[in-house]
């Protein structure tokens, strides 16, 4: 599992991934980070690649005790592992197959902290039926060009 933190608005993505290898991260990464982004990780050789695909990428080595430097850190990614883990363990065992529901369920609740249960609420309904009325209307433009070519091509009795 991966979690990654954007320094300027605090938005946080957590992404469960089959192993820490370039081939697992990179996706996931590249489609989380804007181009030409500033990525603070710890020294671990799986994040080589940063440099290679366009990030600039500083690190702090946590075994020589190098948690900070300057503005080089990865506390908010350590900070959101300190409030998920023990989140997490309120519900007394999770199925690796729904772990990323999971995470997307923490993700969402620590990226509208700011809101009250009730507008978090709102949030979901309003995107429930934002995602049902483009599903309402791909059905619909799907039924109106299906019954269409019934109507041209008759079928002979």
């Amino acid at each position: 599992m991966i979690a990654m933190v954007g320094r300027e608005q605090g938005q946080a993505i957590l992404a469960v991934v089959p192993d820490v290898s370039r081939q697992s991260l990179e996706p996931v990464m590249t489609q989380a980070i804007a181009s030409g982004s500033t990525v603070y990780t710890d020294s671990a050789k799986c994040y080589r690649f940063l440099e290679e695909v366009g990030y600039h990428h500083e690190t702090v080595n946590h075994s020589r005790r190098e948690y900070a430097r300057g503005a080089v850190h990865q506390n908010r990614a350590e900070a959101i592992w300190s409030l998920f883990k023990p989140w997490l363990t309120t519900f007394r065992g999770v199925s690796q197959d729904n772990l990323p529901s999971y995470a997307k369920v923490f993700q969402f609740l620590f990226n509208h902290r700011h809101l009250t249960a009730f507008d978090r609420s709102l949030l979901v309904l309003q995107h429930t039926l934002e995602e049902n009325a483009r599903h309402f209307a791909q059905a619909h433009h799907w039924l109106t060009e299906t019954c269409a070519s019934l109507t041209m091509h008759p079928i002979p009795i």
